[in-house]
């Protein structure tokens, strides 16, 4: 049982009373029916760093209050416990329900994911200790998920949420058509016209597969029918393309078959051309473009016109009895040449007009034969002189070596679309698929060292831990000097715990890449794990050497030297966390340990430097003037720089205003800041943010944000009335 509560009175004495109550009902029935006995952990959340003093007493009463808990442990690791899983406030996951496993890192400490990764290192003894890593694309694809969105965004959005409604009606099935449905009524633009994706008029005969499908959706007026005034005949469109923006869906499904819509929209040009021209062969596709196409059609198939699998398979036919024809033909060219070899032979030099005919005939049939390699447009024309030599030492085309180089490119291109599709199904989170397209495009190029590492990081995130280590050996097998292999093998296993295998494979790729960083400190971690400071250290340093900047690194390293009871470079280290531009979750722990080491009146002497913004504080109410305290107060923690409140006689709603472009995100941050400050109040306020512009103020300066605070006493007495009504 995980208790968690928030560190004060009453919710310290109801958990701590729930938690007894447990124990005691249990304890009971263990005796009655044999029961284990349960597992009590205490969890303190929403531990919030800036009063020092109230902190510490609360601290101390809750672990009065669950001095039993949890109740296996020696009173020593009791308190390691304590100081392991405390979780503290962090204002960024104050506004969305973010998850940690993607607004954190795994295997930082001085974070929420490190705090929970403690506690469930508690709760499996010890077998799990570390989230399993994820990929900066799916992170970034979820936190934008959960970005907040104003008001415009939310109504465009109905759009998406009305086909969103429509397609959950979809049988499994008909979902699957209504993909092929929409997919085929767009046009993808290739990268260098930036993508840009449009709506296309189509027959409705060419989708007879989803006769259906467009009826639903057309009657919920995202589709519309239409008549081409030209050919008279019915047509499908969108009924408006925001659809195409809005929709999340779609787009998903246009960037996962964006290489093959690519090439079907090419298809259909030839297509559209060789039917201008009255079928005429020259216009079918051959050589690698005809290659591609046939790996296209075994794999998808189903998802062309007829009209396109007609084409596809008139050029296979085409290329087929050009094949056999040429093949035909330069067989008769050698039959010819050894009879004109036999007819000019010394035995006949004495009648010189035969031998004149016979090499008349060979030339004669040089020429017919070269006219009709011309005619075919395959081989460029022949000067007499060169076709006289050809005639007397023929050398047939090689056409089975002309055909593996083709299909080699053919399955190249196959090949890099399936890994992209692969790709974009991975940062929409479908890691079965996207390993099923990874699985395809390793057909083509079994031995594709990234393409292994790609799947082997897919199989990862389903905890298929042996096929990713299968991919991660192979990869280094087909490159061996690979050093993101070498990477992806030592978190892999570390991961199981495999610390000296870990480090191997960290050591070979910083032989191939010594300028990563992260390299370094992954090392550095895995020597903290085997108990080994000073190699650590050591890594922590080499990490620092190639980015100045990492605070993790220096908050490790920092950790170990005050382990190791060398306070003087551990307060060094923890310092200069406090100079860069780190999270807030590590600037809150670098100066949390640097006041333990140094004291508060020292420590709050070398806090992060003030930014160079200033944030005025306007009011109307009188009755406001002690919860703008506390709004001061936020605003000078989060180091804006804050002239004293100033009440004026304008009333307000409540915003927050900035001048310059510069200065929109250390608006939105005070926004954030005045919204929490007033929130743990008890007065839920949604400021409105302001961009002015600065040629209608004078003298404003870059760097000035404004707050106008709306009456907050009407809010109380508001808030009030409706408590009472709701008794």
């Amino acid at each position: 049982l995980v208790v968690c509560f928030t560190l004060n009175n009453q919710s310290i004495d109801g958990a701590a009373n729930v938690a007894a109550s447990v124990f005691q009902q249990r304890r009971a029935l263990e005796q009655q029916h044999r029961l284990p006995p349960v597992e009590i952990y205490p969890v303190p959340t929403r531990v919030e760093m800036a009063e020092k003093d109230k902190l510490k007493a609360r601290r101390k009463f809750a672990r009065q209050r669950f001095a039993l808990f949890p109740d296996f442990l020696s009173p020593q690791d009791r308190e390691r416990y304590w100081n392991d899983v405390e979780i503290i406030y962090e204002p960024y996951y104050a506004y969305e329900e973010v998850l940690t496993t993607f607004g954190d890192e795994s295997g930082v400490p001085a974070s929420m994911l490190g705090a929970l990764e403690r506690l469930t290192s508690h709760l499996t003894g010890g077998e799990v200790t570390r989230a399993a890593a994820v990929l900066a694309s799916e992170r970034a694809a979820v936190l934008a998920r959960f970005a907040r969105r104003g008001a415009a965004e939310i109504a465009q959005d109905e759009l998406q949420d009305e086909a969103e409604a429509v397609f959950a009606e979809l049988s499994p099935g008909d979902k699957q058509v209504a993909q092929r449905l929409f997919t085929s009524l767009v046009r993808v633009a290739p990268q260098e016209e930036y993508g840009r994706i449009t709506g296309l008029r189509v027959p409705t005969v060419r989708l007879a597969f989803a006769r259906d499908a467009v009826r639903r959706f057309a009657a919920a007026d995202l589709l519309k029918l239409t008549c081409d005034g030209v050919s008279g005949d019915e047509t499908v469109q969108f009924a408006s393309e925001a659809l195409i923006e809005k929709w999340t869906r779609l787009k998903e499904w246009i960037e996962v078959d964006r290489h093959f819509l690519l090439w079907r929209q090419q298809l259909r040009v030839f297509l559209a051309d060789w039917e201008a021209n009255q079928r005429d062969a020259r216009g079918l596709i051959s050589g690698p473009a005809l290659e591609v196409a046939r790996g296209w059609a075994e794999l998808r198939g189903s998802e062309l016109a007829e009209e396109e699998s007609s084409f596809i398979a008139a050029s296979n036919a085409y290329e087929t009895a050009l094949l056999a024809e040429r093949q035909q033909v330069s067989k008769r060219l050698q039959d010819v040449t050894r009879e004109a070899a036999t007819l000019a032979a010394p035995k006949l030099s004495s009648r010189p007009w035969q031998a004149a005919i016979a090499g008349l005939v060979v030339l004669l049939l040089v020429f017919g034969l070269a006219g009709y390699f011309g005619w075919s447009g395959r081989l460029a024309q022949v000067d007499p002189e060169t076709a006289a030599r050809a005639a007397v030492r023929p050398a047939p085309v090689n056409y089975s070596d002309r055909l593996a180089k083709t299909e080699l490119l053919a399955q190249a291109n196959l090949g890099s679309g399936l890994v992209r599709g692969a790709d974009s199904e991975l940062q929409a989170g479908r890691v079965d698929a996207a390993i099923a397209l990874y699985d395809k495009a390793l057909t083509t190029d079994p031995n594709n060292a990234a393409w292994l590492l790609k799947r082997g990081a897919a199989y990862e995130q389903l905890s298929l831990t042996a096929k990713a280590a299968a991919d991660y050996d192979a990869a280094i097998a087909a490159d061996g000097k690979y050093a993101d292999a070498y990477l992806s093998r030592a978190a892999h296993r570390y991961a199981i715990k495999d610390f000296a295998g870990a480090i191997a494979d960290y050591s070979r790729a910083i032989e191939l890449a010594p300028d990563n960083p992260d390299a370094y400190f992954n090392r550095a971690v895995t020597y903290d794990a085997l108990g080994n400071r000073e190699a650590a250290v050591a890594d922590y340093g080499e990490a620092l050497k190639r980015k100045a900047d990492y605070a993790a690194a220096y908050f490790n390293r920092a950790v170990n030297y005050e382990s190791a009871g060398k306070a003087q470079l551990a307060e060094r280290d923890f310092d200069a966390i406090l100079s860069l531009n780190a999270d807030a979750q590590t600037l809150a722990a670098a100066q949390a340990r640097l006041t333990r080491l140094i004291g508060p009146s020292t420590a709050s002497k070398r806090s992060r430097p003030a930014k160079q913004t200033s944030v005025f504080v306007h009011y109307n109410d009188p009755a406001n003037a002690e919860r703008i305290k506390a709004i001061t107060s936020a605003l000078t923690n989060a180091r804006f720089n804050v002239p004293p409140p100033q009440q004026l006689t304008v009333k307000s709603p409540g915003d927050v205003r900035f001048f310059f472009k510069a200065d929109q995100d250390a608006a939105l941050e005070t926004k954030k800041t005045v919204e929490l400050a007033l929130a743990t109040q008890g007065l839920p306020v949604d400021l409105l943010l302001r961009e002015l512009n600065p040629a209608d103020f004078k003298a404003v300066e870059p760097g000035r944000i404004e707050v106008w605070l709306p009456s907050l006493s009407q809010r109380i007495s508001i808030q009030t009335r409706s408590l009472n009504t709701n008794r």
